[in-house]
Parts: C-alpha cells; structure tokens; sequence
C-alpha cells in the first residue's frame, strides 16, 4: 500500500470532520457514535483513531474551524459602512441570519449548537455569540459604544444588558427558524427582523430600509 501523503492525511481529515457536522445536525451529538462518523466519511476507524481521539476532540475542531461567516463579512461589508456604526451592526446580523439560512454548512453548524448539542454547562457561551454573528462579546460591546458615541443609541443605554439582550433575540430567531424553517423565510425577513431588534432600545435615528 502506497504511503499517504500530508495532502491525503489533511483530505481524510477534513473528511471526517465534514461528516461529523452531517451526523451530528442529523441525529445529535449524544446519540452520534465514532463508527457512525468514520462510516459517514468512508474511512476505516483506524484512520479515524489516527486523526482523533474521542468525539469531543472532533467537536472542537468543528468551531476552531468556524470562519465563513468572517469570511464573507469581509468579502461583503464595505469598509465605508464602519463609519456608520448602527448601519454596519445591523448588516453584521442580517449577513449572519442569511448564511444560516442559506448555507447549508453553516445551518448544520447552528443545528448542532442549537438543537442537537446536549449542553452540560455555559461553556459554548461565546463560541456561540462567535458562530452566530461573527464577533465575540468585546467586539459586540465596542460597536454598540460606537452606535453611542454617533448618536444613534442614547448614552444612558446599558451595554452589557443590550448584548444579553441581543444575544437572545437572535438566539431565539435562529432556534426558531431551525425547529419550524417552513413558517417563515429567514433570509428574506432577515432585514425587518434585524431593524425590529432595535426598537428594544431607546436609538435616536431611524434604520435605513434594505
């Protein structure tokens, strides 16, 4: 048998990973088996054992590797809009919510984090907050003062509250979409749901339309 290359270990690598994410929206994280994995991927559980070694570590990889949304939100955000600090969160959200609902890699990744993952502790918190809309809390909170400091949400608006608050609208959003996607169009009401978000707290100037 001819020895495998670094490029074949890398491929079988990423196959297995890819797999994982298949399995794990389809039936859970709890109920998936290593064997369900390396079958799904069609490789022998040897080649599975030499890459990983338990499901978590395989789990783990999934969100180190957790880019595409940052990936389009450079491709698509104009750096313009930065200097509107209100408009480029929103578009934040709206890009977020459309590739959720129209990547199928990336609903599989929200599948998993909120419907399929049987959570043991708080631990996902920020890897969420990451998946969802591509920034972290020190990013979230940093933009919202921004929206502050332009005029656009009054300066008695209490940051950390608003994150908390925003976190669970669209956490809430998702999960809905997620369990019922036939009751409504994600991608095309992205705009109105993400302008609506705003009306939980006191901005001074009107959203733009979409």
């Amino acid at each position: 048998m001819a020895r495998k290359t670094k490029t074949d270990a890398l491929q079988t690598r990423q196959q297995l990973i890819d797999a994982a994410i298949a399995q794990f929206a389809a039936q859970g994280v709890a109920k998936t088996t290593l064997g369900d994995i390396a079958g799904a991927a069609k490789v022998t559980r040897g080649a599975l054992y030499w890459h990983f070694d338990s499901k978590e570590q395989i789990f783990d990889e999934i969100w180190k590797q957790q880019s595409r949304l940052q990936r389009v939100l450079q491709e698509k955000l104009p750096r313009a809009l930065k200097t509107t600090p209100l408009r480029y969160l929103s578009e934040v959200f709206i890009i977020a919510l459309r590739l959720i609902a129209q990547d199928a890699q990336q609903k599989a990744l929200m599948e998993i984090l909120c419907c399929k993952y049987e959570r043991c502790d708080s631990a996902l918190d920020d890897i969420e907050i990451h998946a969802m809309l591509g920034m972290n809390n020190e990013m979230l909170e940093y933009w919202l003062r921004r929206c502050i400091q332009h005029g656009d949400i009054s300066p008695h608006a209490d940051i950390p509250e608003m994150i908390i608050l925003l976190r669970g609208a669209l956490s809430g959003i998702v999960r809905q979409w997620l369990l019922h996607p036939q009751r409504f169009d994600l991608a095309a009401r992205a705009p109105a749901l993400v302008e609506n978000l705003w009306h939980m707290f006191p901005v001074t100037q009107p959203q733009a339309e979409y």
